[in-house]
Formats: structure tokens, sequence, C-alpha cells
């Protein structure tokens, strides 16, 4: 079984291995020259970007894994792992380096700088910049693949992981640009083990005016607006399973261009 580095120098390195070890894969943290030569991939963890990249210079990492991502190391970066392989930072300092192992431009501030946070007594609360026009990440970024989710499950990531290994030892190919990865092609629906008949709603209610649920008919059909028949599958319809309704984290499915109109003709 390969061996999935996380590396650990800062960031959410606790989080990251979890999510692995709940996917059962094989893995490790790195912090050394030695540790980064044992493995087979890596995971560079969520955290604060220009602090690790201090950190990988300081700990003799940067120039060796800059060359085993030359030799095409297989890498998953999450939010400060991205900055760190992007090709471009939008906004980065100006002392911000980063490994241009992906031709991806990231924007290092785009929820908003930490000087828009302020504390309250709940916690620390973050401002991000308000735009008169929301927009697709599409719309905003190059995007080459979509990994729906929000989150990401592990075994989605897992499933990422996976075929960029096959890929890059010529088991598999890459799919076309553009396309959604780590989940299903069908709907929601066809993954729930609810029954479903020919539906006769009068009236659309409340999940929490319905009570109880009926534990084997489909939510929708008991007038729980329900996003099932327009969401993308691949969460194994794990709300309705628990009597919740799907709210949609996997987005539109294949070939639905309106949730709305998706769901009317459900």
């Amino acid at each position: 079984m390969p061996l999935v580095g996380v590396l650990a120098l800062q960031g959410d390195v606790r989080e990251h291995v979890r999510a692995l070890q709940r996917v059962d894969a094989q893995v490790a943290t790195v912090r050394t020259v030695e540790q980064l030569d044992e493995i087979d991939a890596l995971v560079i963890p969520g955290g604060e970007s220009t602090a690790i990249s201090h950190l990988l210079t300081t700990s003799g990492l940067r120039d060796v894994l800059a060359r085993k991502l030359d030799e095409h190391l297989p890498v998953f970066g999450t939010c400060a792992g991205l900055i760190l392989l992007s090709s471009h930072i939008a906004d980065g300092r100006s002392d911000q380096w980063s490994f241009g192992a992906l031709d991806v431009s990231v924007r290092r501030n785009g929820y908003g700088r930490q000087v828009a946070s302020f504390e309250v007594p709940e916690g620390t609360l973050t401002l991000p910049t308000l735009r008169p026009v929301l927009k697709t990440l599409a719309q905003v970024v190059d995007v080459d693949y979509y990994m729906p989710g929000c989150p990401p499950e592990p075994h989605q990531i897992a499933a990422v992981i996976d075929l960029v290994i096959q890929v890059l030892q010529g088991k598999a190919q890459l799919p076309p640009k553009g396309s959604y990865i780590g989940c299903g092609a069908s709907t929601v629906c066809d993954e729930c083990p609810r029954e479903r008949n020919v539906k006769h709603i009068t009236a659309f209610k409340r999940i929490q005016d319905v009570a109880p649920l009926d534990p084997n008919l489909c939510i929708l059909e008991q007038g729980v607006p329900c996003n099932g028949p327009a969401t993308r599958s691949g969460c194994n319809s794990r709300c309705p399973r628990v009597g919740a309704q799907c709210i949609g984290c996997y987005g539109p499915a294949e070939g639905v261009l309106d949730y709305g109109a998706r769901l009317i003709t459900a």
C-alpha cells in the first residue's frame, strides 16, 4: 500500500491525517528530508502559507520537495497547500514564493485578510469583501476539475489522489477538462434507499412540522422539500438516510441547468 505523507510543519495536520486514516490509507507525518524520502504521495495541509513556506526553507525540505515535484511525486494541496503548489499568487507578499507545480492562479486573501477579523464575545469574526454580483468559481478562475461537496469528504479526496497516482503510473487517463471527479454521475435519489412512487404533493411543509417522517418513504413525497432529484450523487444519500432532506451539497446533477425547474418536474 502506498505511504501517504502529510507535511507537518504547521496547519491542519491532525485533521488531514485523520481524514486519510478514515479511508484506510497508510499515513505518515513529514517534518524532515529523511521522512520525505520514504513516502509515495504527499498532502500539504491548510494553514498559513507564509509560515509554511518559511519552515520549508529552514527545515531544508524546500529544495528536496521541489526536486520530487519535478519527478512527479503526487501531491494534494488544501488551502495554503494549494497556494504553495500554484504557479501564480494574485496577492502574495513581496517575498512570497511557490513551487509552480500546478498551472493555476490563486488569490491568497480571496476571503479577506486577517486584518478584517476582529474579536467578539463568541470568538473571532471575519467579514469577507461583499460583491454586488454572486459568481461561480469558474467565473473567477480557470477551473480544470470540480470536486463537489461542502466540504469534499475523505473518500472523495482519496479517490482523486488514487486517480492521480494511477495516471502517473500509466494505468489511467485524466478525464476532460471541466469534469467532476470524486463523485457520481447520477442523482442523490438514485442512491437513496427510500421508496419512491408517483408523487402527489398537495402542500410543502417544514420538516419540523412533519412528525414523525415515514422512515421508508421518499421525503419529497411526504411534502418536505428535498433537493435529491437535482443534486449530484456521490454522498451515498447521507442526509435522507437519517431523516433529513438533501440540501444540495454536491451541486447540480449532470444535465441540470436550473435547480428549481428540475425539482418542479420531479
